[in-house]
């Protein structure tokens, strides 16, 4: 436990003195972010993923009970590989923000295992125990997540209602010792929330294109001073709205070019009698920005309605809870330069069991996150998080787990459309059930292929 919070810190540190560095937006003022007005936007989104995974996992446990103390641990790697189509769909302005992400992935793995313990039993001798499995899994996970926040007056105060469904289904075939077998199981994680809070988070990625391409001005020698910041506004207002072009025009990207010469016009800057390459080299800055960016600070209280469903054909059971849990959150996320991100967030939950006989009567669950994202170069995205869970249930007996996971992550975008992705993932996982006590320690390699259908703001 104390090296997961160790970890977590060491990056929440990291981030922050990051945090320290200038912008680098030469004379342009960094409150351009915080003071950018959402247009009216609906931003649909198509993508593909499809990844390859290799993992390894060293596991060790510690049981003591009151006739006996056996330890033991276990070594196995892990090939995987899986599909997921995902739809987004976010509509927004300055006064409301509704979005809704819909995945539904697939994936198969195939891993050997083997494992060793040793139990001691009072006035007995050792038992030395040798076991190996081989594994073939087949999974489905769906989940459905929406969120509407819409803003009381001009002021910060807002209400929320939102949904987090999460459905999988997993089937698997095991060879060992004891021969061939088979285990189905089935789980479902229902949230519905409604609440109140305080704060905005918009998308300023049209903001930081807006500032990119008044640094490409300046490399063709069109601008020799900063655009002033009502400008900033206007070219970040005209970019989100580029695909409308196409729906209006037939020659979308002579429209869309006058009217952004039009904005510059009050600056003296006239973009024509550009050659093909400054042409080119102005309308690359639309693509570059590679990861939605967002500036503000968000917070506020929630009442959740939690519903879990568990199945396991191996034992014929069926565990069924219904909470009625508080929840406080806390979301940041700060522009730190032109190619950089620091984003945050901090979760509490705790409450009853409402279902009647429920082996669990409360439950309470702290998560964490810290992320940082920076682009290398206009085709190359890096980041590294950090999420950081901890729960406790109220049985007849105490249950708690902790979990934490580091990823590192490099997107290569061979072009606007696909990326390769690189991945490392660490995870650690700390857990007390009855009387049984784990620890597990996973790594995970992964390589694979983003493809975006449509990735554009579309206007209504």
């Amino acid at each position: 436990m104390k090296l997961s919070f160790l970890l977590f810190t060491l990056l929440l540190a990291l981030s922050l003195n990051l945090q320290a560095q200038n912008y680098g937006l030469g004379n342009t003022d960094p409150s351009v972010f915080s003071k950018y007005k959402l247009p009216e936007t609906n931003l649909k989104s198509i993508f593909f993923n499809t990844q390859l995974n290799y993992r390894t996992q060293k596991g060790d446990y510690n049981n003591v009970t009151s006739y006996s103390t056996s330890s033991g641990s276990s070594i196995y790697k892990r090939f995987t590989s899986s599909l997921s189509p995902t739809i987004y769909m976010l509509m927004e302005n300055d006064d409301r923000v509704l979005n809704l992400s819909t995945n539904i992935s697939g994936g198969y793995s195939n891993y050997y295992n083997k494992s060793h313990s040793t139990s001691i039993i009072p006035n007995n001798n050792p038992f030395f125990n040798y076991n190996y499995s081989k594994q073939v899994t087949f999974d489905l996970n769906m989940d459905v997540i929406g969120n509407y926040r819409n803003y009381f007056t001009s002021g910060d105060l807002f209400y929320s209602v939102g949904t987090d469904l999460n459905a999988r289904i997993t089937d698997t075939k095991i060879d060992d010792r004891q021969g061939k077998t088979f285990n189905g199981t089935k789980t479902q994680d229902y949230y519905f929330t409604m609440g109140i809070g305080w704060g905005r988070l918009r998308n300023v990625t049209p903001v930081v294109s807006a500032i990119r391409f008044q640094e490409r001005l300046k490399q063709i020698n069109l601008l020799n001073n900063d655009l002033n910041t009502n400008t900033i506004e206007s070219l970040a207002e005209q970019f989100s709205r580029q695909s409308y072009y196409s729906r209006v025009y037939n020659r979308d990207a002579k429209y869309f070019w006058q009217d952004i010469e039009k904005t510059l016009y009050e600056n003296g800057v006239s973009l024509s009698g550009l050659n093909m390459y400054g042409s080119n080299y102005l309308m690359e800055s639309l693509n570059e920005i590679r990861f939605s960016r967002y500036e503000g600070i968000i917070g506020g209280v929630n009442l959740q309605l939690n519903y879990e469903n568990n199945f396991n054909s191996e034992f014929s059971r069926i565990s069924e809870q219904f909470f009625g849990l508080a929840n406080a959150f806390a979301e940041y996320s700060h522009q730190m330069n032109l190619n950089s991100q620091l984003r945050s967030r901090l979760s509490l939950s705790g409450g009853p069991s409402i279902t009647k006989n429920s082996e669990v009567k409360q439950k309470y669950l702290l998560e964490a996150f810290v992320g940082y994202y920076y682009e290398l170069t206009d085709r190359i995205v890096t980041s590294a998080t950090d999420n950081l869970s901890l729960s406790f249930k109220n049985h007849a007996r105490q249950d708690k787990s902790l979990s934490n996971t580091i990823n590192l992550n490099v997107n290569y975008f061979i072009e606007d459309h696909l990326s390769l992705t690189a991945s490392y993932s660490f995870y650690y996982n700390e857990g007390k059930y009855s009387e049984q006590k784990t620890v597990n320690n996973e790594n995970y390699v992964s390589l694979g292929l983003t493809y975006f259908i449509d990735r554009a703001f579309i206007y209504l």
